[in-house]
């Protein structure tokens, strides 16, 4: 444990990877409202609590099952792509903590006692630091282009269920079945982003289910063994084509906590997308006022998730659509100078000046990775990024933050976390990066 506490407390960033959809006054778009009446209408034993609801329904900070509880929270902890990040490389990275986080609270909560802060973290350490472990042996095969699976969503589950089966501290055989139950109902895919309909459900289905995988597991349900290496385990379901190296999940384990190395992304959009803005931001400096012919953006085949169809990309009809969408993405920044859930809004999205600006971007997949604005005459301005975050957070806001990460150790009862997530300074702490907006521009005045 102090090893492990050791490791946990320089993580604690993912403590707060739940709260950051939900800690500028909730999720309130209608597909969160239509979620809530899903879960009204099971009703249920009031065992966990849905977290940050700013919608009117019955439901609002109320309770209902952990399953339930996990289906909405892991939901509202993707909605707005601030989720933390593990960074496989410097460009890609692998969401973990919206599912591991919800999927530990609500089984804490379920089990009505007994569960300290410390008892907590540990849980949420071990279980993210299990699922980086499963990821490493795919290298890059699980990013888009190279599988369909989405690998955030599919290991979220074991990753859910590895953390709730950690809770009542089942033992060897328990947590065996709890993953071969997680394994029976592991999902997630790619045609999400395709379409812009039901991403951040994945991950609010993958907590759900890997709670009732560990539940079931607790209560004696015998899961398959092999769900992981078997011939008809995790890698040979969801990847085929890939030849994975075993010993990748077990090396140095115990030794090297691999949660040290998460981040949270820069941006509120898919992670491919980032060096795009960042360069964007960086040309948008030199332009003095000077109108915009075209916008090239030039990158790697993985930009494809949120680059193809690229008519549809150009256009986006809602805010999903609008996340996982390069040229919406480019033509905010290029405007606005940042970029921001405010660029989600109706109004932003009806923009007739974005649209335009999105409509001129072109996305070319190639190897290296620059971008380039040509102008209404001879010149082209062209940038670099290759991975690195460029918007990272306050040095202040993350000094505020640390007293209130590190406190969880000393929570006597799990439930406390609410009331330190809950004080007024870590509400700021934990609202979207559209409060950050520069004065006097038109999103920050919108937000």
């Amino acid at each position: 444990m102090d090893r492990l506490a050791g490791a946990v407390a320089r993580e604690r960033r993912a403590g707060h990877s739940l709260v950051a959809g939900d800690r500028s006054g909730g999720v309130t778009e209608k597909h969160h409202a239509t979620l809530l009446r899903y879960v009204e209408a099971q009703g249920g034993k009031a065992e966990a609590t849905i977290v940050g609801s700013a919608q009117r329904s019955a439901l609002s900070a109320q309770r209902t099952t952990a399953e339930l509880a996990g289906l909405v929270n892991g939901r509202t902890g993707k909605a707005w792509e601030h989720e933390d990040k593990y960074w496989v490389d410097e460009t890609i990275g692998f969401a973990v903590g919206c599912c591991v986080v919800p999927a530990a609270i609500a089984a804490a909560e379920a089990r009505g006692g007994g569960v300290s802060g410390s008892d907590l973290a540990t849980a949420v350490a071990l279980a993210i630091d299990m699922e980086i472990r499963l990821l490493r042996p795919l290298g890059l095969s699980f990013v888009p282009g190279r599988a369909v699976a989405n690998a955030k969503f599919t290991f979220g589950t074991y990753g859910a269920a590895i953390a709730a089966a950690k809770i009542p501290g089942l033992g060897p055989d328990g947590f065996f079945d709890a993953l071969g139950l997680a394994h029976c109902q592991a999902s997630g895919n790619f045609q999400g982003q395709v379409e812009g309909r039901g991403v951040a459900l994945q991950a609010g289905i993958a907590v759900r289910n890997g709670i009732a995988a560990a539940r079931l597991a607790a209560m004696g349900m015998p899961g398959p063994k092999g769900s992981l290496t078997g011939s008809c385990g995790l890698y040979a379901m969801h990847y085929p084509s890939c030849t994975v190296n075993f010993q990748q999940i077990v090396d140095r384990l115990g030794e090297d906590y691999l949660n040290v190395h998460l981040g949270f992304k820069g941006y509120p959009c898919g992670v491919v997308a980032h060096p795009v803005i960042d360069a964007v931001l960086a040309v948008r400096k030199t332009l003095s006022g000077r109108s915009i012919e075209a916008i090239d953006v030039f990158g790697a085949p993985s930009l494809g998730i949120m680059a193809s169809p690229i008519e549809r990309k150009r256009a986006p009809a809602n805010f999903i659509e609008a996340q996982f969408s390069i040229p919406w993405a480019a033509a905010c920044a290029m405007r606005d100078g940042h970029y921001s859930i405010a660029h989600y809004d109706d109004a932003a999205i009806s923009d007739p000046e974005l649209r335009h600006l999105a409509g001129l971007v072109s996305i070319h997949m190639s190897d290296d990775m620059p971008v380039r604005h040509r102008l209404r005459g001879p010149e082209a301005i062209r940038a670099a990024r290759v991975g690195g975050i460029g918007n990272a957070a306050k040095a202040e806001r993350a000094v505020r933050a640390l007293p209130a990460q590190f406190s969880v150790f000393n929570l006597d009862q799990h439930v406390d976390i609410k009331r330190v997530l809950r004080s007024p300074g870590n509400l700021a702490l934990a609202r979207h990066p559209r409060s950050e907006a520069p004065e006097g521009d038109p999103a920050a005045r919108a937000s």
